[in-house]
C-alpha cells in the first residue's frame, strides 16, 4: 500500500530537482549486476535525478523519503551513503518529516548525506 505522505514528499523533492534541470524518476529499482537469467531486485531509490552538462558529464542525485516513527535515521544515512558512493553520485538527501537535522548533521556530513526535515524541504522549495 502506498503511503500518501511519503509519496507527496517524493513528488516535492522531484519538483525541486526538475526545477534545477534534472531528469527525475521515483522508485527506481537497483538490480543485481551478475547478468544471469534471473534478475534480482536488490533495493530501490525513492527519488533519482540525473543532469547532463554541455560536455555530457552526468551529475546524479539521490533522495530517500520517510515519514514513519520507527525509522532508524542512522541506518538510512549509512545505506544511502553506500548507494551514493557505489554510483559515484554528486549528492544524496535523506528527507524525513520529523527529522532533527542537528542531531544527525555530523554523522550525515561525514557520510556524505544531506539530512532534511520537512522544514528543510520547505526552505529548498
Amino acid at each position: 500500500m502506498v503511503n500518501q505522505e511519503e509519496f507527496e514528499l517524493k513528488l516535492r523533492f522531484m519538483r525541486i530537482l526538475w526545477t534545477n534541470g534534472y531528469f527525475v524518476r521515483h522508485e527506481v529499482p537497483i538490480f543485481n549486476p551478475n547478468y544471469s537469467t534471473e534478475i534480482q531486485d536488490i533495493t530501490d531509490i525513492d527519488v533519482f535525478g540525473i543532469k547532463l552538462d554541455y560536455t555530457f558529464s552526468r551529475e546524479l542525485t539521490f533522495c530517500e523519503c520517510k515519514t514513519g516513527k520507527n525509522i532508524s535515521a542512522y541506518e538510512i544515512i549509512f545505506w544511502l551513503s553506500g548507494i551514493k558512493n557505489h554510483f559515484n553520485a554528486h549528492e544524496a538527501y535523506f528527507v524525513k518529516t520529523d527529522l532533527n537535522e542537528e542531531k544527525y548533521i555530523d554523522i550525515a556530513e561525514s557520510a556524505g548525506v544531506i539530512p532534511l526535515s520537512l522544514n528543510g524541504l520547505i526552505k529548498l522549495e
